[in-house]
């Protein structure tokens, strides 16, 4: 977002699974990022998730999920 306190990114460092996930955090008051939350499903899945980017006008976002299956690039749209 653009709001320039939240923060969207990818890590395999958090997950259980070793697979990426994506992950939000809000810069707090005090100057340090809070404890980072992982998106639920659909956004995560049993899949690499990664390289999410909201778009300029915020009205959708894109990401990358693989697998041994086969990998997709997504689209989510904001209503």
């Amino acid at each position: 977002m653009n709001d320039g306190v939240t923060l969207y990114y990818s890590s395999d460092g958090l997950s259980a699974s070793a697979k990426f996930d994506v992950f939000e955090t809000i810069l707090g008051n005090t100057g340090f990022w809070k404890v980072p939350y992982k998106l639920e499903p659909p956004i995560n899945t049993d899949n690499d998730d990664m390289f999410f980017r909201i778009s300029p006008d915020e009205k959708s976002a894109f990401y990358l999920s693989g697998g041994e299956q086969g990998q997709g690039v997504y689209r989510l749209i904001f209503y």
